[in-house]
């Protein structure tokens, strides 16, 4: 099942792939961005050797999908408070470093408003080679984070893209 799944082309849709990825972007600095597939994903975090310095892969997942976790869980070594992100039911925003890492629970308007659920939940992990976001349901400002990634914006570094980027876009 795992080798069908990585086959598959992480779509910069609102749906994911058997994995739970929603889309996945490589950065290498001065360059724009090229999306990947979930095999490439998984090719460059278990590469042995480092590409180029500074260079890492957004991937953004969707918890709806219950594979998501498992997958996140088996290419990543991610620190346990990100994974507590996930289930946790505070609703106020959170922004902490865990050794090499950088774990934040921030929240924005949903794409389809209803005043039954006003607000979206993203859970980012930022380390030097990769940043993971994830959410339970689609969030305004990381599709227009992405928007900007599709048009060709450059990142130099993984150091660019910070939750503080989202929260202001």
């Amino acid at each position: 099942m795992a080798a069908q799944t990585m086959e598959q082309n992480i779509h910069p849709t609102s749906g994911s792939d058997q994995d739970g990825p929603i889309w996945g972007y490589h950065f290498v600095p001065n360059q724009p961005a090229r999306s990947i597939t979930s095999e490439e994903a998984v090719k460059f975090l278990t590469a042995p050797v480092p590409g180029a310095p500074d260079e890492f892969v957004w991937l953004h997942f969707s918890l709806s999908n219950a594979a998501s976790e498992p997958w996140l869980r088996r290419y990543l070594t991610l620190p346990d408070t990100f994974y507590e992100s996930l289930h946790s039911d505070v609703d106020a925003t959170h922004l902490e470093q865990d050794a090499d890492s950088l774990v934040a629970r921030i929240h924005d308007v949903l794409f389809d408003f209803t005043f039954d659920a006003p607000v979206a939940t993203t859970s980012l992990c930022l380390k030097p080679r990769v940043v993971v976001s994830a959410h339970l349901r689609p969030w305004r400002s990381i599709d227009q984070l992405r928007a900007a990634v599709q048009a060709g914006q450059v990142c130099r570094a993984c150091s660019e893209i910070r939750p503080v980027c989202w929260l202001t876009s």
